[in-house]
C-alpha cells in the first residue's frame, strides 16, 4: 500500500542559507567604504572611538568613490576635526596616505579646512609627505590661494624647497598665476611680487 499523506508526497528541501555579516575591516559593497570610513564620512565620533577601541585598522583604504582614502583622508576632507581628534592616538594613523600618496594634511589644505590643519600642525604630522606627482601640503594650498593655510603651513616650517614632479617648488606656482600673488609675500616676505605686464 501506498502512503498517500501530504508528507510523502511532497518531500521539500529547506535550504541552509548562510548569513554573512560584514566584518570590522570589510568594505561595503555599495559605498566601498570600512564601517570606520563611514563613520568618520557621517561625522559620528562616539562609533569611530567604538570601532577603533574594536581594533578597526584605519589603514585600510576605501574602495569606489573614495578609493584609496583611508578613514583619517575622509575626515580631513570633511573637515571633521572632531573624528580626527578621535582617531589622534597620535601621528602615525593621521599621516596614513592614499593610493596616491595623499595625506590627511594635503586633503585640509585643498579644501581650505584650516581647523583640521591646525589639529594636524598640533599633532605634528609629516608636513613635507608628497604624493605621486611630488605635490605637498603647501603647493596645494598656493593653488586653491589659500592663503590661511600657505601661513599656518610656513609658521609650522615646511620644506618651501620641495620640487613636484615638473619641477616646480610653492613658490613658483605662486608666481604663475596673478590670482596667487597674494601668496608670495605669505612665502618669503622678502621676495619682490611679480611685474605685470599688460
Amino acid at each position: 500500500t501506498r502512503d498517500s499523506s501530504p508528507r510523502s508526497r511532497c518531500h521539500v528541501h529547506t535550504p541552509t542559507h548562510t548569513l554573512f555579516t560584514m566584518g570590522i575591516d570589510d568594505h561595503d559593497t555599495f559605498t566601498g567604504l570600512t564601517q570606520l570610513q563611514a563613520a568618520a564620512a557621517d561625522g559620528n565620533v562616539a562609533k569611530v572611538v567604538e570601532l577603533l577601541d574594536a581594533g578597526a585598522d584605519a589603514n585600510i583604504q576605501a574602495n569606489g568613490e573614495n578609493s584609496g582614502k583611508t578613514a583619517a583622508m575622509i575626515a580631513a576632507s570633511n573637515g571633521s576635526t572632531e573624528i580626527l581628534k578621535a582617531m589622534g592616538r597620535g601621528p602615525s594613523l593621521l599621516d596614513l596616505k592614499d593610493a596616491d600618496g595623499g595625506t590627511a594634511a594635503m586633503t585640509a589644505a585643498v579644501h581650505k579646512h584650516s581647523s583640521v590643519l591646525d589639529f594636524l600642525i598640533e599633532k605634528k604630522v609629516n608636513l613635507n609627505s608628497q604624493d605621486s606627482d611630488g605635490w605637498t601640503a603647501l603647493m596645494y594650498a598656493v593653488t586653491v590661494g589659500g592663503a590661511d593655510a600657505v601661513a599656518k603651513l610656513v609658521a609650522a616650517g615646511v620644506d618651501q624647497a620641495a620640487v613636484n614632479a615638473d619641477g616646480d617648488t610653492a613658490m613658483d606656482l605662486a608666481k604663475a598665476n596673478a590670482k596667487r600673488h597674494n601668496l608670495i609675500q605669505i612665502l618669503d616676505p622678502k621676495e619682490p611680487l611679480p611685474t605685470l605686464v599688460e
